[in-house]
């Protein structure tokens, strides 16, 4: 994959290209609980899930790239709760909820390995 693909839902495209992988993350600012926002990376971002902490993190640490706050990321923390977008700062961007609230957004991630 020499690129990532547009989508048209994404209202933000990093790329994080290595000479490992090729990083995609989308961004889209329709908001809904945990479980959904999961099922809808899927549904229209060609099989993606929600983006984990450390893709992200990979994200800022690559450049260009800043958090959009209050969005929706993999990681679960306990039962019933997540983390969640709670700061566009990329050294300390995480903050959790249960996984029932609503969040305005969330990030969408694929890799693509290169061989």
């Amino acid at each position: 994959m020499p690129a990532c693909p547009v989508v048209n839902f994404a209202d933000q495209l990093a790329s994080v290209n290595t000479a490992r992988s090729l990083l995609c993350v989308y961004h889209e600012n329709f908001g809904t609980n945990w479980n959904l926002s999961a099922s809808d990376c899927y549904t229209f971002y060609g099989g993606a899930h929600l983006c984990r902490h450390e893709e992200i993190r990979r994200a800022c640490i690559a450049g260009g790239f800043t958090p959009i706050a209050n969005s929706w990321i993999a990681d679960r923390i306990d039962d019933d709760d997540a983390l969640f977008i709670n700061s566009n700062d990329c050294s300390n961007f995480d903050g959790q909820d249960g996984v029932g609230a609503g969040k305005t957004g969330k990030y969408c991630c694929s890799e693509w390995p290169k061989y």
